[in-house]
């Protein structure tokens, strides 16, 4: 009876799966930005169809010429990572150029990164320094943190401490563990070591292991 009961339900859940893939791609032929990405999603990971990088790029790039700037991201990701393609950082920085201009706050932060590390672009700090303050000015708690790390070591802007400890902070508001992290590390050069405690201890409460591990060493000599 159970077996039976179990067939019947993966029978719905199947088909209630198969009209909804149905109708994301009446809806995406329609002209429907947001169901042509659903779609990308879907195919990218395998959610109820089978995975397939090929139909994943073909939805995603549909919701980009639409203007649904996620989608434009998730192309750069999918260019930059070489999923279902080979990879091409140069093809990635137009993606993420043209999702940061329609304001999507990860694509920002993804070109910022390409230009501090010269990925598919120029090294120019200065324009990552750029790019993740646009991001960190939209809520991106990577592109805070990434800006911060530039304020600590005078890349493309002038060193200054304060500017890092602020941006930092706002990272690790913001949920980013590597922030909150990164916080520890400064007040442990400020040899305030419950502070760096605090955060060294913020940051492992979010899964961040060398947080942990850090916070360990520092409560086994205090």
């Amino acid at each position: 009876m159970k077996n039976q009961l179990l067939k019947i339900t993966l029978i719905a859940l199947l088909s209630s799966l198969a009209f909804a893939n149905s109708e994301l791609e009446r809806k995406c032929n329609n002209g429907n930005a947001g169901s042509c990405g659903a779609l990308g999603d879907l195919y990218r990971y395998g959610y109820g169809v089978k995975q397939d990088y090929n139909k994943a790029m073909e939805f995603y790039g549909k919701a980009c010429e639409m203007g649904e700037a996620v989608g434009c991201s998730i192309l750069g990701i999918l260019y930059y990572n070489g999923e279902g393609v080979k990879h091409n950082y140069k093809k990635a920085s137009e993606f993420y150029s043209k999702a940061c201009e329609m304001g999507e706050a990860v694509g920002c932060n993804n070109l910022g990164y390409l230009y501090e590390f010269g990925y598919g672009v120029k090294q120019d700090y200065k324009k990552a320094s750029e790019f993740y303050g646009k991001a960190c000015e939209m809520g991106e708690a990577k592109g805070c943190g990434a800006l911060g790390d530039l304020y600590y070591n005078g890349e493309g802007v002038k060193q200054d401490y304060k500017k890092t400890n602020d941006l930092w902070s706002k990272a690790c508001e913001m949920g980013e563990a590597e922030g909150c992290s990164a916080l520890g590390d400064l007040y442990y050069v400020m040899k305030d070591y419950n502070k760096a405690m605090e955060f060294y201890g913020k940051a492992c409460e979010m899964g961040y292991q060398l947080g942990c591990d850090t916070y360990k060493i520092i409560k086994s000599y205090l």
